[in-house]
């Protein structure tokens, strides 16, 4: 019997001041196995997903098999799609990505690879209506993406196998469209300014090894102080990680995890980040993680 398996890695995105910009693939993962069915289409969680959210994945799974049809002309059926994730949900860690461009190449190996990698993210993308998550989370590191003349250009940086990121996840999850809304239609142009020279400056940081510049390089102006207006704690975690001995945080994705980089100390840093998180009433998990340099792995079995 064919089967094929998908692993997609998780990702955290906007990094500070690179605001639908900048990704970065994480090693924690979503599972997808495409097996042959009697029926026209299953879709299952095995592990992960909670009956709150399940009805809305289901319909995210069954837009992108129709987009992916849609694009290249290869009518699905006949398939069983099995998720099994330890991604966090509705937390900023690319969940929605990853069922989205773990299904987008699933579906393409089964049919036998109509479209190439670029044409799937775009695919992935459009959907997703932003870059950073499905860039970094199909082609592993740091990247820089967007949407340059209707279409998605990126590009890809190594980070060090030192560095750690430290997330801690809080119970309560924070929905990236409620979240959006909150966000000012117009911004000044001095913080515009602020966040372009930290953006192409933490590039280099990260990629150079230049970590002494991270704290300062992680300020942002564009959106995390009106996301910290529903993360209350935001600031004061970012605060004490940097205390801990974390070289900066910030506020991954759209929230609601608080994400530091360290290279040392992380068991203080993580202590540091869930008691004032407990504090102030947003208990968390944490999670200790390295950077996917992969992305997307594709399993004939």
């Amino acid at each position: 019997m064919k089967k094929i398996r998908i692993i997609t890695p998780a990702s955290t995105s906007n990094i500070g001041p690179g605001f639908d910009t900048l990704g970065i693939a994480l090693k924690l993962y979503n599972r997808l196995d495409i097996a042959e069915s009697e029926k026209n289409m299953e879709i299952e969680f095995e592990r992960g997903v909670e009956d709150m959210f399940c009805d809305g994945i289901r319909r995210m799974v069954r837009r992108t098999v129709g987009a992916f049809t849609a694009a290249s002309g290869k009518e699905i059926s006949g398939v069983r799609l099995v998720f099994r994730s330890d991604i966090p949900i509705a937390r900023g860690l690319g969940s929605s990505a990853t069922f989205r461009m773990g299904t987008l190449v699933g579906l393409n190996e089964w049919a036998g690879k109509p479209l190439d990698r670029d044409a799937l993210l775009e695919i992935g993308c459009r959907i997703e209506k932003h870059t950073e998550n499905s860039v970094a989370g199909t082609v592993g590191g740091l990247t820089a993406s967007g949407f340059i003349n209707g279409h998605v250009q990126y590009a890809r940086f190594d980070i060090a196998e030192k560095i750690t990121f430290i997330a801690a996840v809080p119970e309560r999850p924070m929905s990236t469209s409620e979240t959006r809304k909150i966000l000012p239609r117009r911004v000044n142009f001095s913080d515009a300014v602020f966040n372009i020279n930290r953006t192409a400056l933490l590039i280099d940081a990260f990629s150079s090894g230049k970590y002494d510049r991270l704290a300062e390089l992680l300020e942002d102006k564009l959106h995390q102080p009106h996301r910290a207006k529903i993360l209350r704690p935001l600031f004061k975690v970012i605060a004490a990680a940097r205390e801990a001995g974390a070289w900066g945080a910030f506020l991954s994705g759209s929230g609601s995890t608080i994400m530091a980089v360290a290279t040392k100390s992380m068991e203080n840093v993580k202590k540091a980040m869930q008691s004032k998180l407990d504090e102030e009433g947003w208990p968390s998990k944490m999670y200790s993680l390295k950077t996917d340099l992969k992305g997307i792995s594709v399993d004939h079995r």
